[in-house]
């Protein structure tokens, strides 16, 4: 990573709090460092990969454990 930014810097690009200048002017600077635009490359798969997974359990889930406790209340009743 070059010393001029740093990886909060890709950061803060990613999640779009740069200003309109600023991120014009990274962009420029990403161009002439591959290594950087690859790591952003990387950050925005992550950052893809963990929208995609579920907030909270599935149902079945819910469902299962549920029956489970209920089946346990029931044998220690």
């Amino acid at each position: 990573m070059d010393p001029s930014y740093t990886r909060n810097d890709l950061i803060r690009y990613l999640f779009q709090e740069m200003t309109a200048e600023e991120a014009c002017q990274f962009r420029r600077w990403l161009q002439q460092h591959p290594g950087a635009s690859e790591e952003l490359q990387q950050l925005q798969q992550t950052l893809a990969d963990l929208r995609r997974v579920p907030e909270g359990p599935s149902e079945t889930s819910v469902q299962l454990i549920l029956a489970f406790s209920r089946q346990a209340a029931l044998e220690h009743a």
